[in-house]
C-alpha cells in the first residue's frame, strides 16, 4: 500500500500544528499538580464515584434516597442525577486503581488533550490551515481548559463531548446513506453521555441535533433529517429509562431533577460569586481571552453573512450558531461561572480561528507595502502577544491556589455580593 506524502505548502502549517500540540500537553502537564487543594464539588464527585465503583446501580439508588432526604443541602454540590459522568470516574478509578480526586483530576486531564488533538484534527480537515493553527494555539493556551484540566470535575470531558459532537456532525452531513446511519448510531451514544454528564451538555446535543435536521431539510434530504431526528429522539429516551430505573421510576427522578434546579439558583455561592449585570459575563470573557473575544465577534458576522449571501449550510456557521446559542443561553439564565461556558470551549477558538482567517486577509492587503515577509512576521508577531496575553492570564489569576473556581467575580477582580 503507498501513501501520497503532503504537499510541500502543507508540510510547514503541520509541523507547526504538532508543535502547538506538543506545547499545550506541556503546559497542561506542568500545571498539573497532584498536591492541588481540592474543592468540595471534587471530593462530591469522587465519593459518588466510589459508591458506584464499589456498589454499582445500587449505589446511585443510595445517592437518590440520600438526596431526597436532604434535598436543600444535597442540591449545593454535584447531583447524583448526573450518572454519565459519575459512571464514567467510577470505571477510570476501577481501571487505574486510584480511588482518590487524583483519578478525576487525571481523567480530565486526559480529556483535554483529547479535546486539543480533535480541535485541531477538525480544523485541519474541514476548515483551514490558518485557522487550524490559530484554533489550536489558542486553545492550548485557554485560560479556562488548562484550568479545569487539573481539576476533578466534569468540565473537561463536557468539553470533549462538544469537539465529538461536531466532528460526527460534519461526518454525517458528508457521507452516504451507509456510513452515515453508523455514525448517526455514535451520535446517539455521545448524545447520551452528554444528557446524562450535564444538563448544558445536553442541551449542547440536542442544538446539534436541530441544526443537522435544518441542514437536512434545507437539502431536501428527508430521509437524513428523520434518521437523525430518530437518533436524537433515542438518546432522550434512553436517558429517561436510565434515569427512572437508577432513582425510583422515571416520576420521581424527574421530581429529584426539578427540585435540583430549583435549589441551586438559589445557591449561596452563585449568588456572592457569580451575579452582576449582565455586561460582566461578556467582560470576563473579554478580559481572560481578549483576541478570541474580538475574533470570534469577526468569524460570527462573517459566516453569517456568508451564509445569508450563499443561502447555504457548513460546519462555520453550525460552530458559530452552537457557540452563540450556548453563550446566549447561559446569559439569560443567569449561570455566569465560566464553569458553565465548558460545552464552547472548544468552539470558541474554532470561531476564533475562523474570524482570524476572515482578518488576516484584510490585514495583509494593509501591510502589502510592507513586503510578504514583513507582513507575515508582523501578524505572527500580533497572534504570539495575544497568546501570551492569554497564558500570562491562566498563570497570574486563575491558576493561582487562591482561585479554586472559574466564578466570574473573582476573575474581574471584584468583590462577592454580600447577601441578606
Amino acid at each position: 500500500m503507498t501513501t501520497t506524502a503532503p504537499h510541500p505548502s502543507h508540510r510547514l502549517p503541520l509541523y507547526l500544528l504538532i508543535a502547538l500540540i506538543l506545547f499545550g500537553a506541556a503546559l497542561r502537564l506542568y500545571y498539573f499538580n497532584p498536591a492541588l487543594e481540592r474543592t468540595p464539588d471534587e471530593r462530591t464527585y469522587t465519593r459518588q464515584a466510589n459508591i458506584v465503583r464499589t456498589q454499582g446501580a445500587t449505589g446511585f439508588h443510595f445517592l437518590g434516597q440520600e438526596l431526597a432526604a436532604n434535598l436543600p443541602v444535597v442540591s449545593l454540590y454535584p447531583s447524583p442525577l448526573r450518572v454519565g459522568y459519575i459512571t464514567l470516574l467510577a470505571a477510570f478509578m476501577q481501571i487505574t486503581g486510584d480511588t482518590s480526586p487524583l483519578a478525576g483530576a487525571h481523567l480530565s486531564l486526559f480529556c483535554s488533550l483529547l479535546s486539543l488533538c480533535l480541535i485541531t484534527a477538525l480544523a485541519w480537515r474541514t476548515l483551514s490551515p490558518v485557522t487550524a493553527i490559530i484554533a489550536t494555539l489558542f486553545f492550548a493556551v485557554f485560560p479556562f481548559d488548562l484550568a479545569v484540566s487539573r481539576r476533578a470535575w466534569q468540565e473537561a470531558f463536557i468539553a470533549l463531548l462538544t469537539i465529538v459532537m461536531l466532528a460526527l456532525a460534519v461526518l454525517i452531513a458528508r457521507t452516504g446513506s451507509g456510513r452515515r446511519l453508523t455514525a448517526l448510531v455514535a451520535f446517539g451514544v455521545v448524545g447520551f453521555l452528554a444528557l446524562t454528564t450535564k444538563e448544558n451538555s445536553g442541551l449542547t446535543f440536542l442544538l446539534c441535533a436541530a441544526g443537522l435536521i435544518v441542514h437536512f431539510t434545507l437539502q431536501r434530504n428527508r430521509r437524513a433529517a428523520i434518521l437523525t431526528a430518530v437518533s436524537a429522539v433515542a438518546a432522550v429516551l434512553g436517558y429517561i429509562l436510565v434515569l427512572g430505573s437508577l432513582f425510583g421510576g422515571v416520576a420521581n427522578a424527574f421530581t429529584l431533577v426539578r427540585e435540583c434546579a430549583r435549589v441551586s439558583s438559589f445557591n449561596p455561592y452563585d449568588l456572592q460569586y457569580d451575579s452582576g449585570p449582565v455586561w460582566l459575563f461578556p467582560a470576563g470573557l473579554l478580559r481572560t481571552n481578549p483576541f478570541v473575544f474580538l475574533a470570534v465577534i469577526a468569524g460570527l458576522i462573517a459566516t453569517l453573512a456568508r451564509a445569508l449571501r450563499t443561502r447555504s449550510t457548513d460546519l462555520s456557521l453550525g460552530i458559530a450558531l452552537l457557540t452563540t446559542s450556548m453563550l446566549v443561553i447561559q446569559i439569560l439564565t443567569q449561570r455566569y461561572s465560566f464553569r458553565y461556558t465548558a460545552p464552547v470551549y472548544g468552539s470558541l477558538c474554532l470561531l476564533a480561528g475562523i474570524g482570524a482567517n476572515v482578518i488576516f486577509p484584510a490585514l495583509q492587503k494593509l501591510l502589502a507595502p510592507l513586503g510578504r515577509i514583513a507582513t507575515w512576521a508582523i501578524l505572527s508577531f500580533v497572534i504570539l502577544v495575544a497568546a501570551c496575553h492569554d497564558l500570562n492570564f491562566a498563570r497570574e489569576t486563575i491558576l493561582q491556589p487562591e482561585l479554586p473556581d472559574l466564578a466570574l467575580r473573582p476573575i474581574l477582580g471584584l468583590p462577592p455580593v454580600t447577601l441578606p
